[in-house]
C-alpha cells in the first residue's frame, strides 16, 4: 500500500491484492501508521480524484499538505503549496494511517464490494 493507492502488482492476482488490502491491512487498527517505501502520494491523489471526484477526503488530504509543508520547512513559509511542492523540496508526505486510507485510497481497505474494473488486472 502507498498513500492514496496500492501501486501496480507484478505478481499475484487482482483478487490476491484485494484480499491483502481489505482482509489484512483493513483489519489493522485505524491508528496504524502507513510508512510506505516510495513517494507516489501526488500521482496517487490525482488518480484518486478521477476515480472519486466528489470525495472530500481527497481534497482534504491535498489541503493537509499545505499546512504540513508550512510547519515542516521554514523556507516554505513564503510559498505554502501542495504535495508536489513538498516533493520538490524533498519533504515527506508520509505517514498516513489506516483510518485515513479508508477514506481516500481508491482500492481502500474499507471496501466491502469487489473493486470495479478500474482496479482489475
Amino acid at each position: 500500500m502507498f498513500v492514496a493507492g496500492c501501486g501496480k502488482f507484478f505478481e499475484g492476482t487482482a483478487d490476491q491484492m484485494y484480499k491483502a488490502l481489505v482482509e489484512k491491512l483493513g483489519a489493522l487498527p485505524d491508528s496504524t501508521r502507513v510508512y510506505c517505501g516510495h513517494e507516489y502520494t501526488v500521482s496517487n491523489l490525482k488518480y484518486a480524484a478521477t476515480v472519486e471526484p466528489n470525495n472530500g477526503a481527497i481534497v482534504a488530504k491535498m489541503s493537509w499538505a499545505e499546512v504540513h509543508l508550512y510547519f515542516l520547512s521554514r523556507a516554505a513559509r513564503n510559498s505554502v503549496g501542495t504535495f508536489q511542492k513538498m516533493r520538490e523540496k524533498n519533504e515527506p508526505t508520509v505517514p498516513s494511517t489506516i483510518a485515513e486510507e479508508k477514506t481516500y485510497n481508491p482500492p481502500r481497505p474499507s471496501r466491502k464490494k469487489r473493486p470495479t474494473t478500474r482496479f482489475s488486472e
